[in-house]
């Protein structure tokens, strides 16, 4: 039996860069971006015997989705050059924090996220593992990320939420929790 436990921690700095007219070069910025910065703390856990493993981690820090994020490859393209096709796409809940760039970065919000996963060694150079992936996401406050639906499925803004209870018509519109889950099979090949 082989067991592994790791302890880790992350920070990173986003550029925001500057706006400029490019038809004067040499005149200062029109406007300066806001750098983003992020920070998280990582520990897991494998037990193993032979060729079969159980890997647990848990992740927390700063950001939306994690900072951590980029230290894997989702490739979604189903040949390299081929485009990432559209059709049957899932409906994507909008990021609803504002101090929150696309990039997932922000001192503002913070994250959660808990994997496990069942990995199979067949040979030293590829593997392959089933797991499942489940993230929170948090406000400034430490409040969890929501989702505001109307009727009809449209999303709604909380302000929108909000509103239906100081008026006299109820609009209808629910709020849920939003907690990401996610089961997939990971292959890991060495060349």
């Amino acid at each position: 039996m082989t067991w592994n436990l790791g302890l880790g921690g992350i920070l990173k700095k986003q550029n925001s860069g500057e706006i400029r007219d490019r038809l004067q070069p040499f005149a200062p910025p029109i406007a300066f971006g806001k750098d983003g910065f992020g920070k998280a703390l990582y520990i897991w856990l494998s037990i193993g015997i032979e060729k079969f493993h159980l890997l647990g981690r848990i992740e927390q820090g700063t950001g939306n989705n994690g900072v951590m994020g980029v230290t894997d490859t989702v490739q979604k393209e189903f040949l390299p050059g081929l485009g990432i096709p559209n059709v049957d796409a899932a409906l994507q809940i909008r990021n609803i924090l504002p101090e929150t760039r696309a990039g997932g970065y922000s001192s503002k919000s913070s994250f959660r996220r808990i994997s496990v996963f069942f990995e199979w060694i067949v040979n030293p150079r590829f593997r392959m593992a089933i797991g499942y992936i489940e993230n929170k996401n948090y406000d400034l406050n430490g409040i969890s990320q929501r989702a505001y639906i109307d009727p009809l499925g449209n999303e709604r803004t909380e302000k929108e939420y909000l509103s239906q209870w100081k008026e006299s018509g109820n609009l209808g519109i629910v709020s849920y929790s939003v907690l990401d889950k996610q089961i997939l099979l990971r292959t890991t090949i060495e060349f």
